[in-house]
Formats: structure tokens, C-alpha cells, sequence
């Protein structure tokens, strides 16, 4: 039997693996951070800088101004109460309600085709934006799912909407989306 390592550098892996000397507690290998786009800023609210599978704890992080510490535990007392992992769609959902946010459905175009991140925030940096923000928004901040189960913060830097995030993931389609 073949045993495979999810963290292993695989031929499709478009970013350079270095070794890194100058980042606290962090030994090996670390991936370069990716370039700054017009629709995306490297985000990490990782307190050791790890890379790892929390993206709702980030995106919501970001989004809230919580601590991902904060976030984490807020998610998994929800998680133990309803006895689901922090990350499952209806946990995180429940998180964000308790915050005062609203869960909008999913954008469709007029031809009722998906919004990429990059075209989501070219929508929200647009006149256009009422139709994203339906009612008065005390927030230009939006918690989205993005390429089917990921979860991401779209936010103001530099004047623009930014996808905020350890990688660019502005290609995947925009889902249920939450404002606040």
C-alpha cells in the first residue's frame, strides 16, 4: 500500500519552498508569500505564522478584528454544544449570527453565471455595490465562501477590495456570502 503526505511539494505547487532562519518557532520548510494582486493581500492570523486548514478562523479573524485565539474558541464552544467541528458550514454560520452578521445568498450575474473573487471585488469597489449590499451596510467587510468550501475575508486595503487570505484564491467562485 502507498501512503501519500498531504504536505509534500507536489508539480502543480505554484510556490517556492525556502528555509527560513528568522521567523520565531518556526523550523523547515515555510512557503514564500505570495505576490500582492489587485484583488488579494496575504493575510495569516496564525499566532506562530503556520500555515494549516483554518480558514474560518482567519477569514472571521480578519473580518471581526478578534484575535484568532478569540475566534478559535468562540467557534469550538458552538462546535461542542451542537457537536460539529469549528469549521462546518452550520458552526461558523451560528458564530457569525451570534456576532450580528447576516448571511446573504450567493451573487449571480445577469446572465446568472458566478462571480469570481477578482469580479466579486471589482462588484463591491463599483457603483454596482447595493446590489451586493442590499441594505445599509455598517461594513465594507464581507465574510464569502469562495471555490466551493473555503471561507475568506473581502475588505478595504489600498482603496480597493481585497481578498485577504495565505493564498490567492480570487480564481474560485463566490458562494453564500455574510455582512455585518
Amino acid at each position: 500500500m502507498r501512503h501519500f503526505s498531504y504536505n509534500r511539494i507536489t508539480n502543480r505547487d505554484k510556490e517556492v519552498y525556502k528555509k527560513s532562519s528568522t521567523r520565531k518557532g518556526l523550523k523547515g520548510m515555510i512557503r514564500k508569500i505570495p505576490n500582492e494582486t489587485p484583488s488579494y493581500h496575504f493575510y495569516n492570523a496564525n499566532p506562530k505564522g503556520k500555515r494549516t486548514n483554518d480558514c474560518v478562523v482567519r477569514a472571521i479573524s480578519a473580518a471581526t478584528g478578534k484575535t484568532w485565539e478569540e475566534v478559535l474558541q468562540g467557534l469550538t464552544e458552538i462546535a461542542l454544544k451542537f457537536k460539529l467541528m469549528p469549521n462546518d458550514d452550520k458552526c461558523y454560520s451560528r458564530y457569525l449570527e451570534s456576532l450580528g452578521w447576516k448571511k446573504e445568498k450567493q451573487p449571480r450575474k445577469d446572465n446568472n453565471t458566478k462571480y469570481t473573487g477578482l469580479e466579486f471585488c471589482e462588484l463591491l469597489d463599483s457603483e454596482n455595490c447595493e446590489y451586493i449590499l442590499p441594505y445599509q451596510s455598517s461594513t465594507d467587510t464581507v465574510i464569502a465562501k469562495i471555490g466551493g468550501h473555503h471561507i475568506v475575508c473581502i475588505k478595504i486595503h489600498d482603496y480597493e477590495h481585497k481578498v485577504f487570505d495565505t493564498w490567492n484564491s480570487t480564481g474560485g467562485c463566490i458562494g453564500n456570502y455574510w455582512t455585518k
